[in-house]
């Protein structure tokens, strides 16, 4: 099992100091003359990996997703510290093969989010975010298509048999914006690491092994491209 706690705390510790550095230069910076933005939009790549109970109870590793988001400045101002959004991750978890049939299964993420960030200028920018939403576990079967399928568009993507597991979550990220000289204004590279709590539920398999977890907790690094949108004046 990997020791996520450690490592989140870890995280916290370097959160906490970027947040002070950052939120030092913020009585200088707030002086600048404001410019309205209605807030910002990220598209990254996921890695996420069970954690918790849930780790003990299944076997299973690492999965990937692409993760689509946005927030919402609802005051408009350059001084705002709370922002509201949502984020959206499509995940894939693994697969087994049966005959001519493939099993894959997926996980789906929706997220309602508060973020709370430092005002400053500063080309590393620390945030926040207190999650609330809910998980998608799917697992399906369909026909095993190859290339030649593809080819000569007769590829079947009828579900054969499948099995989902749905449930509420919670939980809390924390992350950096980096402005690089290299790329535009207003353009950053976002590092995000997350957690996700949820109670217990049906697991599925890809082999469609039933297994009853005590709760479904995941934690993910997140790797994005973020642009802050700014109002026009």
């Amino acid at each position: 099992m990997i020791k996520f706690n450690s490592i989140f705390s870890k995280a916290i510790v370097c959160f906490i100091i970027a947040l002070f550095v950052s939120t030092d230069s913020y009585s200088q910076d707030s002086i600048v003359k404001p410019s309205k933005f209605p807030g910002q939009m990220w598209f990254g790549i996921q890695g996420f990996f069970p954690a918790g109970q849930f780790a003990n109870q299944i076997n299973k590793g690492y999965g990937g997703a692409i993760d689509f988001g946005f927030t919402i400045n609802p005051w408009k101002r350059n001084n705002s510290m709370i922002q509201f959004g949502m984020d959206i991750g499509v995940g894939y978890w693994g697969k087994a093969k049966y005959g001519y049939n493939k099993t894959n299964q997926n996980l789906y993420c929706l997220n309602l989010l508060t973020r709370i960030t430092p005002t400053t200028n500063k080309s590393v920018k620390p945030y926040a975010d207190i999650l609330l939403g809910g998980k998608i576990f799917y697992v399906a079967t369909h026909k095993n298509n190859n290339l030649i399928d593809a080819w000569l568009n007769s590829a079947d993507y009828t579900v054969i048999k499948d099995e989902k597991s749905s449930i509420w979550s919670y939980g809390f990220a924390l992350g950096l914006k980096f402005h690089p000289k290299s790329i535009e204004k207003n353009h950053y590279v976002d590092i995000r690491l997350l957690y996700s709590a949820s109670g217990a539920m049906n697991y599925y398999s890809p082999t469609y092994q039933l297994t009853r977890v005590d709760n479904s907790d995941l934690a993910f690094a997140q790797i994005s491209y973020a642009i802050i949108i700014k109002s026009k004046k």
